[in-house]
């Protein structure tokens, strides 16, 4: 322990040290002579003090006073030859902790040790309290602070404590509540659900909740949640601690999200939809009843990750629907994919149409909502209308080239022989060219409407032949790089009329002087990029004419993405996506 020792006399102190180093104590012993030396000396902290009482200008009570007014806790042991009864008195007044004759300083060692055991007693009592009131803080500051009206009662039904919440809800004081029981302030349905409630805390030692019904002093109703929990002293209940909560918005809006539910699931039933929510911090999709079904997720699941979604998306639109996906979550747009899917545990392909947007509403960068629209039916009476196209175009055609083209051919035969014969007779002449003109238009025309070059030459080459057909002031450009083999026959079918469509909307409204088309193949997807330096026209017009509205029909029906830029006099770009198959 560190001493400090105000004494004016060495041998006095001396004496003390001596006295000290017989004991059992551990100690380190400084020595204050005068005023300024203890002032000085009362800058480092010291276990304790032991002061003379007659210094020289000053005296013991002097030198406690001034350690009362730095450190109320430090012990202060006078010792002197000259302290009398009335000093002594003095002394304890002003917080001395013990005085001691200097013929009895041989008994310091043991009061030393008294007066420290009891400042430490003193400390930890200090301490406790300071303990409690902060624990008592606490609480009361804990239990005000919640937005619950929070209650604690005995095992009578006494109110013993409340928290502000509770006093507001209600309309009374805390003092008015305390000592009170629900008996005495609430209506009977109120206070027998109370009584009813806190005896089965007690008797089980388990906690409750229950909902009851409250009406107000303006007379509106409420509905509360009431959460009540045994008080355990070891095995015994002391009382029964509980809050109530407020829950009237919460069960109005329970009633409206589930009248939305139903609402949401008559819809989707009647559209052949199903809707999600995905949160792509979890990587989990929260799935309508309805998209569960037609996913045909077994089970009581409404909750499957992304990949799980995309493994039911048939293998050849992956890529596809994979790239528009990663471009919902990068750019925080929306999108609307036409694919073919296959339900779990089915073999039969559909056909669907999935849009996903980003949650507009709060900004969540992490939700996206979506929906699924099964088109099954849609697209088999579309395919079903294109065939017809197809066969149609196909008839004319054919009668085409086997009826007004064999007598087209027949005419020219017959007129080149005229022509022969009478080679002066310039209208003759004129008119013999003008049949074989319009023969050549209707084998191109014949070529054009039916689907045997395809079959026959393959796409590239046919997209060859149609280029023959572009008037020589166009500036015509065909890049092709796609392993035919591997696309199906529809897919090519559906390219070639796509481009043919392309061309024609270029020549008829454009005015342009160049076209640039690029065919590329990566791995499952078709790449088409249509290129014109034409007049170009307002996109956001809303008015799409018959050409790109056909091209949209096509890309749709390929389960492919169809993307159109122009601008007036900046020309337009088409960019599309088609499945290989």
């Amino acid at each position: 322990m560190k001493i400090l020792y105000l004494e004016d006399n060495t041998s006095d102190y001396e004496l003390l040290d001596l006295s000290l180093q017989k004991s059992n104590l551990e100690f380190t012993l400084d020595r204050a002579e005068n005023k300024a030396q203890y002032q000085k000396a009362l800058e480092t902290p010291y276990d304790i003090i032991i002061s003379d009482y007659n210094l020289q200008g000053f005296t013991g009570t002097d030198a406690l006073k001034m350690l009362r007014e730095k450190d109320q806790s430090i012990p202060f042991v006078v010792i002197s030859g000259t302290v009398g009864e009335e000093q002594a008195v003095s002394l304890l007044h002003y917080g001395a902790s013990d005085f001691l004759l200097k013929k009895n300083v041989k008994k310091l060692p043991i009061i030393i040790e008294r007066v420290l055991r009891n400042k430490m007693i003193d400390d930890e009592r200090r301490n406790f309290q300071k303990e409690l009131i902060n624990k008592n803080l606490i609480l009361d500051s804990l239990f005000n602070s919640f937005e619950d009206m929070v209650f604690l009662k005995d095992t009578n039904g006494t109110y013993l404590k409340v928290n502000t919440a509770f006093s507001r809800f209600f309309g009374f004081t805390e003092k008015a509540i305390l000592g009170m029981t629900d008996g005495n302030l609430f209506d009977k349905n109120i206070a027998d659900k109370a009584q009813e409630t806190d005896q089965h805390v007690r008797n089980n030692k388990l906690s409750i909740t229950y909902e009851i019904l409250f009406t107000g002093t303006d007379g509106t109703n409420r509905i509360l949640e009431v959460v009540k929990y045994p008080v355990l002293d070891g095995d015994v209940v002391t009382g029964v601690v509980g809050s109530s909560r407020d829950i009237t918005e919460r069960k109005m809006l329970e009633e409206k999200n589930a009248k939305s539910q139903y609402i949401l699931n008559q819809a989707e039933q009647l559209t052949y939809s199903g809707s999600f929510q995905y949160d792509s911090e979890v990587d989990i999709l929260s799935c309508s009843p309805h998209f569960v079904k037609m996913m045909g997720i077994s089970g009581n699941i409404n909750k499957i990750s992304l990949m799980k979604f995309l493994g039911l998306v048939y293998k050849d639109d992956h890529k596809i629907f994979n790239d528009e996906i990663d471009k919902v979550l990068d750019k925080k747009v929306t999108v609307t994919i036409d694919h073919r899917y296959i339900p779990n545990g089915s073999k039969q392909i559909r056909y669907g149409r999935t849009t996903i947007s980003p949650d507009y509403s709060t900004g969540n960068a992490s939700i996206f909502y979506g929906t699924i629209v099964d088109t099954t039916s849609d697209y088999e009476n579309d395919m079903a209308l294109l065939n017809i196209q197809e066969l149609e175009r196909s008839n004319i055609a054919n009668e085409l080239h086997d009826n007004l083209g064999q007598k087209m051919s027949a005419s020219a035969l017959f007129l080149d022989g005229l022509v022969s014969k009478y080679p002066e007779d310039t209208e003759l002449t004129k008119v013999a060219n003008m049949i074989n003109t319009s023969l050549t238009q209707i084998r191109s025309l014949s070529n054009t409407l039916s689907l045997s070059s395809i079959k026959e030459m393959g796409l590239e080459d046919s997209l060859r032949q149609l280029q023959d057909q572009i008037p020589l002031s166009i500036e015509f450009e065909l890049h092709y790089s796609v392993d035919e083999s591997s696309i199906s026959e529809f897919i090519s079918t559906q390219t070639f009329r796509i481009i043919q469509e392309a061309i024609n909307n270029i020549q008829k409204h454009s005015e342009a002087k160049r076209i640039e088309i690029d065919i590329a193949q990566a791995q499952s997807v078709i790449t088409l990029k249509i290129r014109d330096n034409g007049k170009g026209f307002d996109i956001n017009a809303g008015v799409r004419g018959n050409g790109i509205r056909n091209m949209e029909q096509r890309v749709k029906k390929c389960n492919g993405l169809i993307h159109i830029d122009s601008k007036i006099n900046e020309g337009t770009f088409i960019d599309i996506k088609l499945p290989i198959k």
